[in-house]
């Protein structure tokens, strides 16, 4: 019977050195969990990115209209005799109403 408590006594003591040890222990491991949770959203929010700019890039390199509509949208150009209409973007009101 006092090996079993003794072996229960250890166990405990154990658990708590592991909640409580700042260096090796639960809590810090339970925060380089969400570290890396946090470092691997980030990691795919970069792949899509580069994603989306390589599509991009390939249609710029394929489609000659791509370049002059990138071109038009990025710099405000406009070819002689057009007029720029520069439209407000769409703010989302709390009525509910389009």
């Amino acid at each position: 019977m006092r090996d079993v408590l003794g072996f229960f006594a250890a166990l405990a003591a154990a658990a708590l050195v592991a909640w409580t040890d700042p260096d090796a222990g639960l809590r810090t491991w339970w925060r380089l969990h969400l570290e890396l949770s946090e470092a691997e959203a980030r990691i795919a929010d970069a792949e899509a990115r580069l994603a989306r700019l390589a599509a991009e890039r390939k249609s710029l390199q394929a489609d000659p209209f791509a370049v002059e509509r990138a071109i038009r949208e990025d710099l405000d150009w406009v070819r002689p005799g057009e007029v720029l209409v520069r439209m407000p973007s769409r703010v989302a009101n709390s009525s509910g109403l389009p």
